[in-house]
């Protein structure tokens, strides 16, 4: 939905593709630091307000402007 804001230009294509894998990454090194540090209760605790978060944020849609 948002890549025609953007025209759709090869520029704009690398970008979210640089962008989609470092959020991958990022996802990865923090799965992996919550398992080290943290006891399972409190990642369950930490997954729930994530996804809270997550669920909030989503409705993003598009403006004519």
């Amino acid at each position: 939905m948002r890549l025609p804001w953007f025209s759709g230009t090869p520029t704009a294509w690398t970008t979210c593709m640089l962008f989609f894998q470092l959020l991958l990454f990022a996802g990865y090194l923090y799965a992996h630091l919550l398992h080290t540090f943290c006891k399972p209760i409190l990642l369950g605790c930490i997954h729930l307000a994530m996804l809270a978060t997550a669920a909030l944020a989503l409705p993003i849609e598009p403006s004519d402007a």
